[in-house]
């Protein structure tokens, strides 16, 4: 699969616009043809965390039928990520 690299990182730019930040360079806002700001700003998290969750599932594997603490642990921290938790919020 080809994508950026990550860190994806969702933010806030200066006019208060949602936009989710590649590699730190790199910005792309997050447009909705909605006026609920609270569904921008989740898509916002939930885009910023695809590379997480991408990395976290390819590396998933079954061991004994159960899932390894450190993959455990990637997902957990993807789905926060997505989520928007872990911001002070």
């Amino acid at each position: 699969m080809k994508h950026t690299p990550g860190p994806w990182e969702a933010d806030i730019d200066n006019n208060g616009d949602y936009i989710v930040t590649i590699r730190s360079y790199r910005r792309v806002y997050v447009n909705a043809t909605y006026e609920d700001d609270d569904n921008v700003k989740h898509d916002a998290h939930l885009i910023a965390a695809a590379p997480d969750m991408y990395e976290a599932l390819k590396n998933l594997e079954n061991d004994n039928n159960q899932i390894p603490d450190l993959a455990w642990q990637m997902v957990q921290d993807a789905i926060a990520k997505a989520e928007g938790r872990g911001e002070g919020e």
